[in-house]
């Protein structure tokens, strides 16, 4: 059982709270070969991504005097480097869903052949979910190498979602590459995502809030955006530009956290607002090492690669 109180004063007594978080400034993907739109420098109205392309880096402002540094994803530094990317080597993977449920979901403008109409079809093959109008989002979150496809993405897909871990590496903590992150590609908002490590016997060892809203427009990109039930689009929804936003987290952004309390670590919850618009939410591979099997009857996320772990999404009749 997890010690948590509702009242803002339990949870300040129970638990750290950090409510920072570092933005993302700038991304590079594989779309029409090379596509690099960061802060200061956004890509212009004729070059939207509106199909399949992958996160190949993202860029953080905590470099030396809190110059721009990218970190690579490694889904293909060749095209880095042919493109005169300075980057830190790095690998990232998205957390792929055993079931994750919407009513909505998005794909680019271009994926179903029309650029500017939305010609009736929807990325994947959507299956139904555990209730009425709900339909497994998962295919949606988990597109492209790795997972970190950037042209679909879940539309108003919220929950919590629990992570049993082997192990963390503690000797991460502090060393300023991210460990975690997040974009929303549809409406962002000033909800707020929330990650909370706990230990075996449940207490939380920390607990980091990022506003989904927290940095400026780091690309502009179109897609179409959809009900999955009746697998249609309204006007409006149909060839949308929008933009896109991100953060980053360190394990030494939650507030208090020791390498101790991370060897300790043996679940993380993720809790997204209902208005979550992911592509994917993706963790460096090389900082958490961990194992588990999802319970047979268990829904929610599950870790692929070189973090292999399986989350439980936590259901609205208390079963977990």
């Amino acid at each position: 059982m997890k010690y948590k109180l509702t009242s803002a004063l339990g949870l300040f007594l129970l638990t750290n709270v950090s409510l920072a978080g570092t933005a993302i400034t700038g991304i590079i993907s594989d779309f029409d070969g090379f596509f690099r739109s960061e802060l200061g420098a956004l890509n212009p109205g004729s070059d939207r991504p509106n199909t399949a392309h992958d996160l190949l880096a993202f860029a953080v402002d905590t470099g030396p005097g809190g110059a721009r540094q990218f970190f690579s994803t490694s889904v293909d530094d060749s095209i880095l480097t042919a493109n005169g990317v300075t980057f830190n080597a790095g690998r990232y993977e998205a957390f792929t869903p055993i079931l994750a449920e919407s009513t909505l979901a998005g794909q680019g403008s271009l994926d179903d052949g029309d650029a500017g109409a939305f010609a009736g079809s929807i990325f994947g093959s959507p299956t139904p979910g555990t209730a009425p109008g709900l339909f497994d989002v998962t295919p949606f979150l988990t597109d492209g190498v790795r997972g970190l496809g950037l042209s679909t993405f879940a539309n108003n897909v919220g929950g919590t979602f629990d992570f049993t871990l082997s192990g963390v590496d503690a000797s991460t903590l502090g060393d300023g590459i991210p460990d975690l992150i997040y974009f929303n590609q549809a409406a962002p908002s000033s909800a707020e995502i929330t990650f909370e490590f706990f230990d075996a016997a449940g207490l939380s060892l920390g607990t980091h809030s990022v506003a989904e809203n927290l940095g400026g427009t780091i690309a502009r990109i179109q897609n179409d955006r959809f009900n999955q039930g009746t697998q249609s689009a309204s006007a409006g929804q149909t060839a949308s530009n929008q933009n896109v936003e991100g953060f980053s987290v360190e394990f030494s952004d939650f507030a208090g956290l020791t390498q101790a309390d991370l060897a300790n670590a043996v679940q993380l919850s993720v809790v997204l607002p209902n208005a979550a618009d992911p592509p994917f939410i993706a963790f460096n591979s090389d900082a958490f090492t961990a194992t588990a099997i999802p319970e047979p009857t268990s829904t929610g996320l599950c870790i692929i690669g070189g973090m292999v772990a399986c989350l439980r999404r936590r259901r609205s009749d208390g079963v977990q």
